[in-house]
């Protein structure tokens, strides 16, 4: 406190003297000055755009829009700077449109240029100049009609990387959609689709944000979605399986060497301890009609859909046949 007390002494000093007044004058007439001239500069008039929100206000729970709105408006005014300056400092008033006034009997909601003008002009104060209204009218579509329930559809055409896969079908959070319309759908429409989904050479896992494809003349919810592609890398992995011998006759054994051949083959990381593969490797006695060596060709069956290049490393065995 002492030292502030001492700080105000020293300045009411120097203000006492002939420098001191001097500054205190123009600093005075410097206020008077900078107070005339916000005074001049917000009476005049300057030519500006306004982006104003727009809101629908008294829409019943039994009405529901089917076309989509405009956010805002985009007005060009004259209008004095004050007003300007005004909403530098509180929001931008909202195009309110009473839905219950501009309704009529054939499911349209109509402004037309003189209405919404009208509306904006009020909004802004009479002393704005509305020179250009962007859109100059508003027409929306609503309907009454309980929503019908459809199928959603998932166009999408994916590939992946070689060394990746597709471990589950590719979907959405919902299986189906809310159609509003004005006038009862059609034959033809009975089910969405989503917008087309194309992707190549995925080496991950994505998720999709999609848009659906409304019919014309209605309103989906939800009007998106968000789409999994479920990708995972694949892994090598080799395991020796036991030759089985089909179609040998009775009195007859056919021996194979060797008596187990190793498979190899690529599994999604997340079945690489899971699913054990229940592999069938043949050997048919009725290829020894055809051969011209000791050797016949080996079959692999049984082989799970989400494996790939799933391979036998030898295609053919020795064999030997005895009479019992």
């Amino acid at each position: 406190m002492p030292k502030i007390k001492k700080a105000a002494s020293d300045i009411q000093a120097r203000l006492r003297t002939p420098q001191g007044r001097n500054l205190l004058i123009f600093l005075i007439f410097v206020g008077i000055s900078a107070i005339l001239w916000s005074v001049l500069t917000l009476n005049e008039e300057s030519q500006r755009e306004i982006r104003c929100p727009v809101k629908i206000s008294h829409i019943p729970d039994s009405i529901t829009i089917i076309s989509d709105p405009p956010e805002d408006i985009t007005v060009s005014v004259r209008a004095k700077n004050s007003l300007y300056f005004k909403h530098k400092f509180t929001s931008v008033p909202a195009i309110d449109i009473d839905f219950q006034t501009y309704r009529n009997s054939n499911n349209r909601l109509i402004l037309g240029m003189t209405e919404l003008r009208g509306l904006i002009r009020s909004r802004l104060g009479n002393g704005s100049q509305i020179l250009n209204v962007t859109p100059d009218s508003i027409s929306l579509y609503y309907t009454d009609r309980q929503p019908v329930k459809l199928p959603l559809t998932i166009d999408a055409k994916v590939s992946c990387n070689p060394q990746f896969t597709m471990t589950a079908p590719i979907t959405a959070q919902i299986d189906s959609v809310l159609v509003y319309s004005v006038k009862p759908l059609g034959e033809n429409i009975d089910r969405i689709y989503t917008e087309p989904i194309r992707y190549g050479n995925l080496d991950h896992a994505e998720d999709i944000p999609v848009k659906l494809i409304a019919p014309e003349g209605t309103r989906l919810e939800p009007s998106d979605v968000i789409v999994h592609i479920p990708v995972e890398p694949l892994i090598s992995k080799k395991r020796k399986i036991l030759v089985e011998t089909v179609n040998v006759p009775n009195g007859i054994t056919m021996n194979t060497f060797p008596a187990q051949v190793e498979v190899t083959y690529l599994v999604p990381m997340g079945d690489y301890n899971v699913v054990q593969p229940d592999f069938i490797v043949e050997a048919d006695y009725h290829d020894t009609n055809n051969a011209s060596t000791r050797r016949i060709p080996l079959t692999l069956r049984n082989i799970p859909e989400q494996f790939q290049n799933v391979y036998l490393t030898t295609d053919s065995v020795e064999y030997v046949i005895e009479r019992r």
